[in-house]
């Protein structure tokens, strides 16, 4: 997934996603010189990490 498209599924801006992945926070993504890729199940990891509340988890 490029980063347009990670940053359009998470509903921020694309420089936010930039701020996160300088932070070192945000789905891991490979880096291939100047090209930025995420693979969907990175991202699908990344979101059920970040889970919080809800019934996730119950009985």
């Amino acid at each position: 997934m490029t980063p347009a498209e990670v940053a359009e599924l998470l509903q921020v801006k694309p420089e936010a996603l930039k701020r996160m992945r300088a932070a070192g926070r945000g789905p891991a993504y490979v880096k291939d010189g100047r090209l930025i890729r995420y693979r969907p199940a990175a991202v699908n990891d990344w979101l059920r990490a970040c889970e919080r509340g809800g019934e996730h988890g119950r009985g």
